[in-house]
Formats: structure tokens, sequence, C-alpha cells
């Protein structure tokens, strides 16, 4: 009787022991099928697609059709080669290689050398490879690239890098640096100027005085009206000269 007790025993050991590895074996396959937290849930619209009204997504919009309509996500609007939109896009990045027609609200703006936009853009920081023309406002920087073109109203931040072109109204708080290959055409506002051999700056130009608490910023023209970069002071940083 002792035997087969303990023979009884060792059978619901051994039992017990392939239930528990069967659990466990269980748990690993469900946790591995769980998508990971950090996983880009992408809502994907493929070119020759065309949508009439808003996307609203938790995530990321990849765009190659055509919308006629908004577009707001939490993380990252991205605008392939053959996509456009018509309608303002808000996000917390915008990479755009095709067009956008409406205006852009994010914190980081990237213009591929084939994409473009129109209307108005309200960023942190941008880099123009390709073209704009609206009116901009970037809080901390724009780099304007080789071949970025932009063609605005107006576009005001604290610093700009130009190795392509703007032409328009700029104004920069802090500096405003004309690469070897950069030209800046039109009414120039700035408070430091920096410029390499080769840079070019075309029109007028005034010095930016920081506001007084409760009134607008101050833009005091300078003596020459027409400000063509010499080469004597091409890759010298510089503060404009107001009028004596």
């Amino acid at each position: 009787m002792a035997l087969f007790g303990g023979s009884s025993k060792n059978e619901k050991a051994k039992v017990k022991s392939v239930d528990t590895k069967e659990s466990v074996e269980k748990k690993e396959s469900e946790v591995k099928s769980k998508p990971s937290s950090n996983a880009i849930i992408a809502t994907i619209i493929t070119p020759g697609t065309e949508i009439t009204g808003d996307i609203k997504s938790n995530d990321t919009v990849h765009l190659d059709g055509t919308l006629h309509g908004n577009v707001v996500a939490k993380n990252m609007v991205v605008v392939g080669k053959s996509g456009v939109i018509h309608g303002n896009v808000k996000a917390e990045k915008v990479v755009v290689n095709g067009t956008i027609k409406g205006n852009i609200m994010c914190s980081d703006l990237e213009i591929m050398k084939s994409g473009s936009i129109y209307q108005k853009v309200d960023a942190d920081r941008m880099i123009v490879d390709g073209s704009i023309e609206g009116e901009v406002v970037s809080r901390t920087s724009i780099n304007v690239l080789k071949d970025g073109k932009m063609k605005v109203s107006l576009v005001k931040t604290k610093r700009a890098r130009v190795n392509g072109s703007i032409e328009g109204k700029i104004v920069t708080t802090e500096l405003l640096e004309v690469g070897t290959n950069g030209v800046v055409q039109g009414e120039i506002v700035v408070k430091n100027i920096r410029t390499e051999e080769g840079g070019k700056m075309i029109g007028s130009m005034a010095t930016y005085e920081e506001p007084t608490r409760g009134s607008a910023p101050k833009e005091t023209p300078l003596k020459r009206e027409t400000v063509k970069k010499s080469p004597e002071t091409q890759a010298k940083s510089t503060t404009p000269k107001t009028q004596g």
C-alpha cells in the first residue's frame, strides 16, 4: 500500500509539473503577441487615393494620396512625393516631400527637396530644402539648405542660417547667418549678422531692438537703404549700426 501510495503522489506531482510548464509557455506566447507600447501605429493613405474630410490620429499619418480636409496627429504627419493636402495640418512633427496648401502648426518642420508649402507656418524649428510661399513664424530656428527657397510676406525667428534663398521681410531677434550660397533679399530686420564669402544680402536693413514691457519691437533704419555685402565684411559677425 505504501508503494502504491508513493507512486500516486509522484504521478500527481508530474502532472502538476507539466501543467505549470504549459502555463508558462502560454503566458510567454501571450506576452510576445502583445504589441510594444513604443510601436508606431500609422494611418497610411496610399497613392491614387482621394479623401474628402478630416483625419485625426493618436499617432502618425503617412499620406501619399490626396486629402481635401484637415489633419491632426499626436505624433507625426508625413507627406510623400505624390501626397497633396488641401487643408491645415497640426502635429508634433511634420515632414513634407509633397505639397501642403494650408496652415501648419507643429514643433518640428522638415521640408524635403520635392516638398512645397503654401499659406502660414507656426513652428519651433524648421529645416527647409524645398519651397515655402506664405508667412512663417519659427520661434527657435530656421535652417535654409542649398536648395531651399522661401518667398514670404514675413519670416520671423530667433536664429536663421541661410544657404538657400529668402525673399521678403525677414526678422531675426538674435542672429542671421548667410552662408556661401545664401541670398537674403527684401526688408531685413536683424540684431546680429554673420556672413560668409559669397553670401548676399540685398534690400533695406534695420536693427531689431527688444521690446520694452507693453511696447512693440522697434525697427531702426540704417543710413543706407540698400545694403549689399562687400568682400571686406564677409565672414564677420556684426551688429548693424543705427543712425547717429
